[in-house]
């Protein structure tokens, strides 16, 4: 009998730091990443960023990423634009620690192409807005 109560008790210390845990993360609100311009040092960013992305070291700058959904803002005051929530979101960082790039998943979860659709023609239209301008339009024009 003591046994069985163990056990159950143990059962239920489980799920309730389960539940207590997807409760958290749920309320939580997502992470920003924000940048202000490629070349930033990425101590910067990760200090004006609310996210999970980790300190830089020399034995992990090539694997630097969030580890929760995370929306990127690019800051610049002419080209900037926000991305919606990404699953996965690594910035490429030098060895000397300065951004040069980031690459991101283009949604949370698999959408519908409609939706989809609707997030690609919103960042085109920041883009448009921003001054960004396409280019080898002849291989392959914008619609």
């Amino acid at each position: 009998m003591k046994r069985y109560r163990l056990i159950v008790w143990s059962m239920a210390v489980v799920l309730g730091a389960t539940t207590a845990y997807a409760i958290h993360a749920w309320l939580r609100p997502t992470d920003i990443v924000i940048l202000n311009a490629i070349g930033e040092p990425y101590e910067q960013v990760r200090a004006q960023s609310r996210s999970t992305l980790p300190p830089m070291t020399e034995w992990n700058f090539i694997s630097l990423y969030v580890t929760r959904p995370a929306i990127f803002r690019f800051n610049d005051p002419i080209y900037g634009f926000t991305t919606p929530a990404a699953k996965f979101l690594t910035p490429g960082v030098e060895r000397e620690g300065n951004v040069y790039d980031v690459t991101l998943s283009p949604q949370k979860e698999t959408l519908p192409l409609d939706a989809s659709m609707r997030v690609l023609i919103d960042l085109q239209n920041q883009f448009r807005r921003g001054g960004w301008r396409p280019i080898l339009v002849s291989d392959s024009p914008p619609h």
